[in-house]
């Protein structure tokens, strides 16, 4: 049996343990009164986007196919014995703070896009997650939140930001970059200029974006193709 074979088994086992662990009346009534269950399910499942609801602990409580099929795989983001985990230490730490803080923090300090969360796997490959509250503090019954990933980050449109903006092709290489996880040295040795023209380039949109730091840049940035925003 291959790795990816194994990935799957023991996925599938914790899914089932999750499911089997739900109240008899969720398991089994739920369905019963609610006629659109399976619809709501198969429409989800038609999404291209991987959609992962977990807890504010990161159990993982349901995804989609293409969810599902993105955790099998475990190169970047993993099921790691029921709970939401992701291949690189950083962006594992990164997604922890997400979910914590949609679960449990402040509402208003979280953008109607959520919290974008950039994940690089093991080979190289990359995605974005957007990590979105479902719950609202009037009435909740738990605190879920909700993933939606995209895997094709590259997608991100300049022309869209500089016309939006004002951004200038060298701020948009800048922007490409941070979205891509690079830090200012690495950009200045990409792009064969001073650390110093990186932070000019950065004050600059700092000042055309109404923002104060690196991450409230890159939340901006993402919002241009962020796949959902929060409900209100």
């Amino acid at each position: 049996m291959c790795d990816e074979d194994d990935a799957m088994m023991t996925h599938m086992q914790t899914k089932t343990l999750r499911l089997g662990s739900l109240p008899a009346r969720t398991a089994k009534e739920s369905c019963a009164e609610d006629d659109n269950a399976e619809l709501h399910a198969r429409l989800l499942d038609m999404m291209t986007l991987s959609m992962i609801v977990t807890d504010g602990d990161r159990r993982i409580v349901y995804a989609n196919r293409q969810g599902d099929r993105l955790l099998i795989k475990g190169r970047a983001l993993r099921d790691a014995m029921g709970r939401l985990s992701a291949a690189n230490p950083r962006a594992a730490a990164l997604l922890g703070k997400a979910i914590s803080d949609c679960a449990y923090g402040n509402l208003s300090k979280i953008g109607r896009n959520g919290i974008p969360v950039f994940v690089t796997s093991e080979n190289g490959h990359s995605l974005i997650a957007w990590v979105l509250p479902l719950w609202k503090p009037q009435g909740a019954l738990s605190r879920l939140v909700a993933l939606v990933v995209r895997e094709d980050p590259e997608t991100f449109s300049g022309e869209s930001f500089s016309c939006r903006y004002g951004a200038t092709p060298a701020e948009l290489r800048i922007v490409e970059m941070l979205m891509k996880g690079l830090g200012t040295d690495e950009i200045a040795a990409s792009l064969n200029i001073s650390e110093n023209t990186v932070k000019t380039h950065l004050k600059s949109l700092f000042t055309k974006t109404g923002t104060r730091r690196q991450a409230d840049l890159l939340r901006v940035a993402n919002a241009t193709i962020a796949p959902a925003v929060r409900a209100d």
